[in-house]
């Protein structure tokens, strides 16, 4: 294989086809080595793009982080007559960040708890009215 600068001198001292085309494919080979030559982010010369070949899939809220569940079995074993927001922060069964919080029906409950602030599922309301306690 010759460098460009020998493929220089032998195309000004034979001017024969091949040389010629030689020097054309090796010098627009590769589109960035040109001065004003790019391509968008995700082009694939002409192919549809990766990112458009591929489903678009679900959903993520932003605002999930702000919302946590607490079971029926860790307000029982938490103890305590009367349960609120920051009750449960304290205790470390819903995150910093909480600021909406439901209890779940997943488990039993034995003890009779009061909830303030705190919202519960249907069947979690049940339960909690079932084993004396209410919902405010």
């Amino acid at each position: 294989m010759v460098s460009v600068s020998q493929l220089l001198v032998l195309y000004f001292t034979e001017t024969t086809s091949t040389l010629v085309l030689e020097f054309q494919v090796q010098t627009l080979s590769v589109q960035k080595s040109r001065s004003g030559g790019y391509h968008k982010v995700g082009f694939e010369g002409g192919q549809m793009p990766l990112q458009r070949r591929l489903p678009k899939r679900g959903f993520k809220s932003h605002l999930l982080k702000f919302n946590a569940e607490v079971t029926l079995t860790a307000l029982d074993q938490l103890g305590l007559a009367e349960v609120d927001v920051l009750a449960l922060k304290q205790a470390g069964l819903v995150g910093e960040l909480a600021k909406v919080v439901k209890v779940i029906k997943s488990g039993s409950l034995t003890k009779a708890v009061k909830l303030t602030g705190v919202g519960a599922t249907a069947g979690a309301k049940a339960a909690i009215e079932a084993a004396g306690g209410s919902i405010a």
